[in-house]
């Protein structure tokens, strides 16, 4: 079971330098306070997430919160280092910290579990997933030696029966740091669609088959 970041909460709240106004995000989350974080190769804002006025997670707002099903929802956790220096900081922000997107997690209840726990072929940086009709879809990626070559899959996580059905795509070698290398899956009409290119596209029904 994943427990949130307490280190990070304590860095934001040290950094605290101007009163935040708090909003509500997902029906029943509380922002209580934002930020900017420089992860050296990139950058994103972070959000300060509760619940009833208990602290949730420090979250990528980005990725925000997206609903699964009435008391399910899956976000993507940030961790904190450290005090960013002024030259690496954000202006437009009054708080800024050195800090990486780390986790999706999805919370069930006061549950926090770590997809990566309980899915091998589930990868934070790359697998970019989904929640479509209250299942979470990504590219599934397995690797094959030290290289970098890996076979990438179509996944399909159904929090309900903890289970997931995997269709071959492809094999791949990983060469980038783009953690948006595979696009989230996406839906159109009733179609769940994994696009890599243009000539690379794969269509699957509702019940998660593959469309030839």
């Amino acid at each position: 079971m994943y427990t949130s970041n307490s280190k990070t909460k304590d860095l934001i709240k040290h950094n605290n330098q101007a009163q935040f106004k708090p909003y509500q995000i997902a029906g029943q989350f509380t922002v209580t306070d934002t930020g900017y974080f420089n992860t050296g190769i990139g950058d994103g804002v972070y959000a300060v997430l509760e619940r009833n006025h208990k602290f949730i997670d420090t979250i990528s707002l980005f990725y925000n919160v997206k609903s699964i099903s009435p008391n399910r929802f899956l976000y993507l956790t940030v961790e904190g280092y450290g005090q960013a220096k002024r030259e690496d900081s954000n202006p437009k922000y009054k708080k800024s910290i050195y800090g990486s997107e780390k986790s999706y997690v999805i919370l069930s209840g006061e549950k926090k579990t770590r997809i990566s726990d309980i899915n091998r072929e589930f990868d934070d940086y790359f697998s970019s997933p989904q929640v479509i009709n209250n299942k979470i879809y990504f590219w599934a990626i397995k690797k094959l030696d030290s290289s970098g070559r890996i076979q990438v899959s179509a996944a399909q996580f159904d929090p309900n029966s903890n289970s997931t059905e995997n269709h071959y795509l492809m094999n791949d070698i990983l060469e980038t740091d783009d953690g948006g290398y595979y696009p989230p899956p996406i839906l159109k009409k009733d179609t769940i669609c994994f696009v890599f290119s243009k000539k690379k596209q794969w269509k699957f029904s509702p019940s998660f088959n593959l469309y030839k």
